[in-house]
């Protein structure tokens, strides 16, 4: 049993049916967010579209901190074998590929 200071055990498990009908919104919402980033990056790849304008982006480090939470997650036995496989596999090369975006983003600007 999961104990919870907040909610009591009724609510608690109300809240965890819900968590187990979000997994195919999530899939969908996150198709969505790729093929428009996809399609925003296509259309202003190679270019400067803020010209000489100022750009900052901030390079971090999510890989370390979902790492943790992960290894959590798995000591207090949360999540399915499919979740907890699929965000195994995500994680593997996680700071690469966030890295190589946040790199495509400082060519919008001559600036950094």
């Amino acid at each position: 049993m999961e104990k919870n200071w907040l909610l009591t055990d009724e609510e608690w498990k109300e809240m965890k049916k819900d968590d187990q009908g979000n997994e195919v919104t999530v899939q969908a919402e996150e198709k969505c967010l790729k093929q428009s980033t996809e399609k925003v990056n296509e259309k202003v790849r190679g270019r400067q579209v803020l010209g000489d304008r100022r750009l900052s982006v901030v390079f971090g480090k999510e890989s370390v901190g979902f790492n943790k939470v992960y290894e959590w997650g798995l000591k207090h036995g949360n999540g399915s074998p499919e979740a907890r496989a699929a965000l195994r596999k995500r994680l593997e090369d996680m700071g690469e590929i966030d890295e190589k975006g946040r790199r495509e983003h400082l060519s919008l600007s001559s600036q950094q």
